[in-house]
């Protein structure tokens, strides 16, 4: 799977993954994608690390470490991670500065700076200083400049149906509803949260998954593209392990 790629700990458990083929041949065939065993493990720390990840690319117009784009977000997967690996990709160098997600001078300072047009994270700062926010919306300004080699492109708008309607479907009818919402919740009731996730919304997700994951290569043809790095997150982090994780029992059965 892809998350075993990096350099944390992971689940052994696969209890519900290994009852969908496609789900799983998916997962293995984007683990196997050039470039992305580089990317930073996401809990290695936090504070900023430069990510030069196989050299810096020719013909992008940079040639210097300090011309490379600087990533800001925090020192977790979240909304960053699908930019990151991006940047792996296709092999761009990028500065992959990390932050605490408590109190620290340096995002103090940042938001300070008037960089921040949402006076949020991940914020994408470019070689000629131009900021750019907002998760998706920088995943998909690399997808089209930066990192457009690394990714597959399409003008089929049957393909790019079918691919944002899968990543539509995993976003808004199932994490942001019956994941993200225990990631909040006070640690004794995530236990009894995420266990009704399983039992009664995982099951018919993974259903739908199952039946629109790609039965060859990737969501958006023979090459992954943007869509498939947006969804090996969640894959990935379902299967890490982290301290004092309440998700764990969730992630077990997983």
């Amino acid at each position: 799977m892809y998350c075993e790629i990096l350099d944390v700990d992971y689940m052994d458990n696969r209890k519900v993954i290994d009852a969908y083929p496609r789900i799983k041949a998916w997962m293995e065939e984007c683990s196997k994608a050039a470039g992305i065993k580089e990317v930073h493990a996401p809990w290695a720390g936090e504070g900023g690390t430069l990510g030069v990840v196989n050299g810096l690319l020719n013909g992008n117009g940079y040639n210097s470490n300090m011309n490379a784009p600087k990533l800001h977000y925090f020192g977790i997967y979240g909304r960053a991670e699908p930019i990151r690996m991006a940047f792996a990709l296709a092999g761009v160098a990028f500065e992959d500065n990390r932050y605490p997600m408590g109190p620290d001078e340096k995002l103090i300072a940042l938001k300070g700076s008037g960089k921040l047009e949402f006076g949020q994270m991940p914020m994408l700062e470019l070689h000629d200083g131009t900021c750019i926010a907002q998760g998706n919306p920088i995943l998909q300004y690399l997808a089209s400049t930066l990192c457009k080699n690394g990714l597959q492109q399409s003008d089929d708008a049957m393909a790019l149906y079918h691919a944002e309607c899968t990543l539509n479907v995993h976003v808004e009818d199932f994490a942001m509803k019956y994941v993200s919402p225990g990631m909040f919740k006070p640690a004794a009731e995530q236990a009894e949260f995420f266990a009704a996730c399983l039992k009664d919304h995982m099951p018919k997700y993974l259903d739908i998954m199952e039946n629109r994951a790609p039965v060859h290569g990737f969501l958006l043809g023979s090459k992954i593209s943007m869509y498939d790095i947006q969804l090996c997150v969640f894959y990935a982090n379902m299967y890490q392990k982290k301290e004092n994780d309440t998700m764990l029992d969730f992630k077990a059965a997983v």
